[in-house]
């Protein structure tokens, strides 16, 4: 009777003792698979935002808005796939200690890829880069986009000197000045009147070769992302350090086409010319960003000008000649103003036009780099195709590098999601692909049943009062 008591209470404490490390194998075991259960779905990430952006995006649904209905369903199978025991068909067995069914699995938490004006995306992007470019190439070129910011504040600035130069010709008698500026010297050219021809011409037909080769392709900005009402997570996106805008510029640049390197299959041929102008067409894009550089180089050719003392006296010859017969030096010194700035807007259509046929121009250039004669420039300006190009300038592509760190973030964001919407939606059946579908990160909570095992002596397993609920939560991003 002693022996039976003893050993129903060894019996009791050694079950006790195995049942209360099984519970904590079992919390673990939730734990393990809620990881793994979030793991999996995320692993189902888009292949084709992977393949042409190398970006890591889950789709939240195929009809053209999320369904995190069938998100929730497809969890709840993959975990009962994956425990291999469905709701109510419970049995417990000594030959599996961890046996337990998934109760349900929610989403708690998630966000999308243009939630925070797409600093999701954004993350991703730079992440992207970061793995394969140093900080310091990246620092270098902000600075001289920075440098390039200030050149093109200061085109306003030097555009007004021309219009008062012309202003001041133009504003006197027309019998007056003609008689008078002639008897000076007939045969001279009046710069500021060549240039004010050039200015009323359209730009590409003044840097581009051929215009009728110019894409004529054009996008759908009815659906533009930056307009439309977006579908939104109710999750937190991370905070952005101050690295990641330079490398979402440098990631862009890896990742879109631009009119010297063009891609088949695009919605748009000059993509990085779209994330720089915004426009419709691939025609207006160009163009802006041909007026951007254009700007650019004027100032650039300016600040040469007048720091060349052998030009801008050139230039005081030709004011002199120009407007000397009004004995008024505060004119000619106007009119000197104006064609130094004729004198560089010219030489800045040359730049362009080396740019876009692949050749390289200085930041700032020097006397050898310069190619247009201010004495006859319409003969100079026909005469050279395009400016002296040098090995150690800066490319077309170095120029879109800094027109992107004059264009403001959130619209480059927006820009590059709608390429990405639009381009896939080009291949086969995804015609309702949405980035605002598209999950960067996500929570989940599932809830876990078991039943006691080494307590079954006390009566069946099955329907026992102590049933053990586990409920848990994991989250995943694709970026850390």
């Amino acid at each position: 009777m002693f022996l039976s008591l003893a050993l129903t209470m060894i019996l009791s404490l050694v079950f006790t003792l195995l049942e209360s490390a099984r519970l904590y194998g079992l919390e673990a075991q939730s734990k393990m698979e809620t990881e793994l259960l979030l793991e999996s779905k995320m692993a189902e990430y888009d292949t084709a935002l992977l393949e042409q952006y190398h970006l890591y995006f889950l789709e939240a649904g195929r009809k053209g808005e999320p369904e995190l209905s069938s998100l929730e369903q497809s969890l709840q199978e993959l975990g009962e796939e994956n425990l291999k025991a469905k709701p109510g068909f419970l049995k417990m067995s000594y030959t599996n200690l961890y046996e337990m069914q998934l109760e349900n699995c929610y989403i708690t938490n998630y966000t999308m890829a243009t939630d925070d004006a797409g600093a999701e995306f954004r993350r991703q992007a730079a992440d992207y880069v970061k793995r394969t470019m140093g900080i310091a190439a990246i620092e270098k070129l902000y600075e001289k986009a920075t440098e390039a910011k200030e050149l093109t504040e200061d085109n306003k600035d030097i555009e007004k000197k021309f219009e008062a130069a012309i202003q001041e010709t133009d504003t006197q008698s027309g019998l007056e000045r003609n008689t008078k500026r002639n008897a000076a010297n007939q045969k001279n050219e009046n710069p500021l009147d060549y240039v004010k021809e050039l200015k009323n011409k359209s730009i590409l037909s003044l840097v581009v070769e051929d215009v009728s080769a110019v894409s004529t392709q054009t996008i759908d900005l009815s659906d533009d992302i930056a307009k439309r009402t977006c579908f939104t997570g109710n999750g937190q996106a991370q905070q952005e350090d101050m690295t990641t805008g330079l490398f979402f510029r440098e990631y862009l640049l890896k990742q879109f086409s631009d009119y010297r390197n063009q891609s088949e299959s695009k919605v748009l041929q000059y993509e990085m010319e779209y994330l720089i102008a915004g426009k419709d067409s691939d025609v207006a894009n160009l163009a802006g960003v041909a007026e951007r550089m254009l700007a650019i180089r004027e100032v650039a050719n300016y600040i040469y000008l007048k720091g060349d003392a052998e030009k801008t006296a050139l230039a005081n010859t030709i004011a002199l000649v120009t407007a000397g017969w009004t004995a008024n030096p505060a004119v000619v010194k106007v009119v000197e103003e104006g064609i130094l700035v004729a004198w560089a807007f010219s030489e800045s259509i040359k730049d362009v036009k080396t740019l876009l046929k692949g050749g390289k121009v200085p930041f700032l250039k020097g006397n050898a780099e310069w190619t247009l004669d201010v004495g006859a420039l319409s003969e100079s300006f026909a005469k050279e195709e395009e400016s002296k190009t040098s090995e150690s300038g800066l490319s077309y592509g170095d120029y879109l590098r800094i027109l992107l760190y004059l264009t403001g973030q959130e619209k480059l964001t927006y820009r590059a999601m709608n390429l990405m919407e639009q381009n896939v939606r080009l291949l086969p059946d995804r015609e309702n692909f949405r980035m605002d579908c598209m999950i960067g990160s996500m929570e989940i909570q599932c809830s876990y049943l078991s039943k006691p095992l080494f307590f079954g002596w006390f009566g069946s397993g099955e329907g026992f009062k102590g049933d053990y609920h586990f409920q848990e939560k994991n989250s995943f991003s694709y970026v850390y």
